[in-house]
């Protein structure tokens, strides 16, 4: 059984945890082994072969090991907005910089005291 150096509900040791980016011991082995197979020509030729006949997930496995080998392309992603959504989205903003406009407008105005 695992034993514990700190109680629960209190802060953990400074760097008590894998720093980031930081594989774990058993991630290492298995992307060697997937690393191996993605680049070993007899595989792709494999692979190759069996998307010619038309077999069923031979393409998605090769795929999603070079994935884990490799990491995942970037993906970009566009939104455009419509000029309603745009003026919805920036009328707080609007709003905000009026009335620091109104407020400096009060502040530089000399006060008139008869």
């Amino acid at each position: 059984m695992a034993v514990h150096r700190f109680k629960r509900g209190d802060r953990r040791p400074q760097r008590s945890d894998r720093r980031t980016g930081r594989t774990s011991a058993v991630t290492r082995p298995v992307k060697d082994f997937l690393r191996a197979l993605v680049d070993d020509p007899e595989v792709q030729e494999s692979i190759r072969r069996q998307i010619i006949e038309g077999k069923p997930g031979a393409m998605e496995a090769f795929l999603e090991a070079a994935q884990m080998v490799m990491g995942r392309p970037r993906q970009q992603v566009q939104v455009e907005l419509s000029p309603d959504l745009a003026e919805l989205l920036l009328l707080p903003h609007q709003r905000r910089q009026e009335r620091m406009q109104e407020e400096e407008g009060r502040l530089s105005r000399p006060s008139s005291a008869a």
